[in-house]
């Protein structure tokens, strides 16, 4: 299908073990935009040496995941630029969620205003059964996923707190618990209809 829509950043954010990074990248695949993350795919496999390096390094720590950040706001701006669409599997509200894991932070907000905010904001959250039962399959890996898994409250209502500040733009809600992933990538395509096309978006097979 020819989804028509104006060029958008969408940042997918949320819990992990709700799906979205494969929704993220699916979703891409359907806009035909450019698919990022954070950390980038180049440094995933570094991630656990960086998270046990770091585990008793809160700032060191907030710091590389901002940093990564940075670098995917100024590749989004680039990918922009040449008229693309960009879907970005976890962006800056994560990093700053994530911190409430992290001692010795600082706060990051000047960081925050240079970022290439997103048109659109998709909040995935399931329920922390659903959860527990996805990161298990994939194997739980580090110190922040197991909390993620026993703290899931305290993390969602710092979500909660960031996706009602003035940085975030529209949002969009996806509660995956019984949503595979073609249902979960329908929803969202039918949101952004709502909240981009008028008329509502055409579909061309």
């Amino acid at each position: 299908m020819d989804w028509q829509l104006p060029r958008l950043m969408i940042a997918f954010e949320g819990l992990d073990g709700t799906g979205k990074s494969t929704i993220a990248q699916r979703l891409a695949r359907e806009l035909k935009a450019v698919a990022l993350s954070t950390p980038a795919e180049e440094l995933r496999g570094c991630r656990p040496a960086i998270d046990a390096l770091y585990a008793d390094n809160g700032l060191a720590s907030q710091l590389y995941y901002a940093s990564t950040v940075v670098e995917a706001s100024r590749q989004a701006r680039r990918h922009q630029a040449s008229g693309r669409s960009v879907v970005v599997d976890r962006y800056w509200l994560s990093t700053c969620a994530y911190d409430v894991f992290r001692d010795g932070t600082v706060d990051l907000r000047a960081v925050g205003d240079k970022l290439l905010r997103p048109d659109v904001t998709v909040f995935v959250d399931a329920l922390d059964a659903t959860r527990a039962s996805r990161m298990e399959g994939r194997g739980v890996k580090t110190r922040v996923d197991r909390l993620s898994l026993e703290r899931g409250m305290l993390l969602r209502g710092r979500y909660e707190e960031l996706l009602g500040s003035a940085w975030v733009k529209d949002v969009i809600r996806l509660d995956t618990t019984h949503l595979n992933i073609d249902e979960s990538v329908d929803e969202v395509l039918i949101a952004l209809d709502r909240l981009f096309v008028e008329p509502p978006l055409r579909r061309f097979a």
